[in-house]
């Protein structure tokens, strides 16, 4: 969180990169704009809240395991329409880290 906070995010440039899985719906840095959907996904219940923007967006219907950007399009948004991938860092500025205490169940405890 605090080399994110610092220095800003890193768009995954191979399977490597990615900390959890290939992106399901696509070789990116994901966001969202619901809290509580991003919670579980934080580190001790630290979320960074960021500006971004999206520009076109793609509508994943199905997953797109580690596949880039839609040829046309700035991002993709998922399904579910809670998470939106970017592709380009530019996209994306960290304002602040919100710290909570809501009690959650973390997806990846062990990152």
């Amino acid at each position: 969180v605090e080399l994110i906070a610092s220095g800003g995010f890193r768009v995954p440039k191979s399977s490597e990169d990615h900390r959890i899985d290939d992106g399901w719906y696509g070789k990116g840095v994901y966001v969202s704009y619901d809290a509580s959907y991003a919670l579980p996904y934080s580190q001790g219940g630290r979320m960074i809240c960021c500006a971004v923007v999206l520009g076109k967006c793609y509508h994943c219907r199905d997953r797109m395991d580690g596949h880039g950007l839609m040829e046309g399009f700035d991002s993709h948004f998922a399904e579910s329409g809670k998470e939106y991938v970017l592709f380009d860092s530019a996209q994306i500025v960290p304002l602040f880290v919100l710290e909570t205490t809501i009690p959650y169940e973390p997806l990846y405890p062990d990152q």
